[in-house]
């Protein structure tokens, strides 16, 4: 004769989260994909990079041709933040510093006749980030609270190793116009920003933090689109 086995018991952490699941399943607290996250019942995907730079030196290069930016300096500050955004992920091995092609820039007096593969050539540099300025809108005292400072660009890859054809420099994107990116911070953060300086650098900031995504892999953020 078998004695009868009882069921055994679940240990109560685990019901616990079974049942917190649940409610949140059911339209309670956290949606359904957000209750799977912070219970760490699935990882995040990951992005994968759009390009990878080369190991080697790497330019960023700012252009407005059609001088949208009535505070010139954005140019510069948008260079830096992109800069710092690749180092900080670890996607450019080694940039070229800005003062190195302001040098250039004073050296050259047709500076604003190169292309962009001479100039990555003349820094030495392997590849240039050849970013134009497409759209650009900041004001110290804004009126429309949802918008109260913009600024969009076009970014794209140049081969600066080609020294045959400029039309097989671009490495990427495979649009001969670059990938587009855009920029808006509220009136909220112009008036925490204060001043010109301060503004610049949140909106640039928060393009350049756009750009650089597209050069290193990343956990997908908190319900990104892919």
């Amino acid at each position: 004769m078998t004695a009868t086995s009882c069921p055994s018991l679940r240990p109560p952490a685990f019901l616990t989260v079974c049942v917190l699941i649940l409610t949140a399943l059911n339209g309670c607290g956290y949606s359904g994909g957000e209750a799977l996250f912070m219970f760490g019942l699935f990882q995040r995907p990951k992005i994968k990079a759009e390009f990878k730079l080369t190991a080697g030196p790497v330019v960023v290069l700012v252009d407005d041709l059609r001088e949208h930016c009535y505070w010139p300096e954005a140019t510069t500050i948008l260079a830096e933040q992109l800069a710092e955004q690749l180092k900080e992920h670890n996607a450019a091995k080694l940039l070229i510093p800005h003062a190195a092609l302001q040098r250039l820039r004073q050296s050259y007096p047709n500076f604003d006749e190169l292309s962009y593969r001479r100039i990555a050539q003349l820094l030495h540099a392997e590849q240039a980030i050849a970013v134009e300025v497409r759209s650009f809108f900041a004001t110290v005292d804004p009126t429309d609270a949802t918008a109260a400072a913009s600024m969009s660009a076009a970014i794209k890859v140049i081969d600066a190793r080609e020294e045959t054809q400029q039309s097989k420099a671009r490495l990427w994107p495979r649009s001969p116009g670059g990938r587009i990116f855009q920029a808006e911070i509220s009136a909220d953060r112009v008036a925490r920003a204060k001043t010109r300086k301060g503004i610049l650098e949140v909106l640039t900031g928060a393009l350049a933090e756009k750009m650089a995504k597209s050069f290193y892999d990343r956990k997908m953020d908190d319900f990104e689109k892919q």
